[in-house]
């Protein structure tokens, strides 16, 4: 007779688990419509708690048919494809072969809004979506995971503009993101007049005005100091901005006071500094 095992520290997190799930298929969350349901008993396993019913876009209630249902039916792509099959672990892997884009982990290019994050780790790795980048946090719906079907991640943005999400546990470490060609989850028009504020060491150093189009380029104007023509692009709750030679900016668009930005910025000359702007 075989015998397993299980330490304490294991045992609690399974009857945690166990407790804390909702039954088979009850929505723990939603995003845009989408529902995120509950694994019941197999909550945080890799068995279906609904193997009986009909499946169009994998295994009830897996995190990965969550993703293809949310892309399916949301974002129009064809995930109920043999292209769609597998488990969570192949989906960085095999990002291309599903008509998307990836981006690593720590790299220059910002999580937004609607992007799958890919998860190593386990037998079978996990995905979820991301639903809000806000300040120092990524929030992702998610199911087989936690009993909410949300959790945030913490997200470090470095002077030199590297994203880092940080990871799941200790054992699901974040890999990247993968998004839709084209797909830019605007959670708002920037067009308009800006007001800015630019601090160097803590002190007001420039005050200049945003004139922002809709082609995505805008004038900066102030008394005294000669308009530069540059480039802005929004990704989601992310903004960025460049004057070609002058400075590059990112940061944050408020998702309480649409009329409110701020962020980081980096010059050649002055170094790292911060901004806000209000219209």
């Amino acid at each position: 007779m075989r015998f397993i095992f299980i330490t304490p520290l294991i045992l609690l997190l399974i009857l945690n688990y166990a407790i804390a799930a909702k039954p088979c298929g009850t929505t723990m969350n939603s995003f845009n419509g989408i529902e995120a349901k509950s694994n019941g008993i197999y909550q945080g396993e890799g068995g279906a708690c609904d193997d009986d019913a009909p499946y169009v876009y994998g295994n009830l209630y897996q995190c990965v048919e969550y993703v293809r249902r949310y892309y399916g039916e949301e974002l129009g792509l064809n995930t109920d494809s043999d292209a769609w099959r597998g488990d969570a672990r192949f989906y960085w892997a095999e990002a291309s072969n599903r008509g998307l884009e990836s981006y690593n982990n720590n790299g220059g290019f910002a999580p937004q809004v609607e992007d799958i994050i890919v998860f190593d780790g386990g037998r079978w790795g996990h995905v979820g979506i991301i639903t809000d980048v806000e300040g120092d946090e990524v929030t992702i719906i998610e199911q087989n995971w936690d009993p909410r079907g949300e959790f945030k991640l913490d997200l470090t943005i470095s002077s030199n503009g590297q994203y880092f999400v940080g990871n799941r546990s200790r054992r699901y470490s974040t890999i990247g993101w993968l998004r839709k060609p084209g797909n830019e989850y605007d959670t708002r028009s920037l067009r308009g007049d800006w007001d800015v504020k630019i601090y160097y060491d803590g002190r007001l150093t420039f005050t200049p005005v945003w004139e922002i189009d809709r082609d995505g380029t805008y004038e900066e104007c102030e008394d005294g100091f000669a308009c530069a023509s540059g480039e802005w692009f929004q990704l989601g709750s992310q903004v960025y901005f460049t004057i070609p030679g002058l400075a590059d900016f990112h940061g944050l668009v408020s998702t309480k006071d649409e009329d409110r930005m701020e962020g980081t910025l980096f010059n050649s000359f002055f170094g790292e500094g911060t901004w806000e702007a209000r219209r």
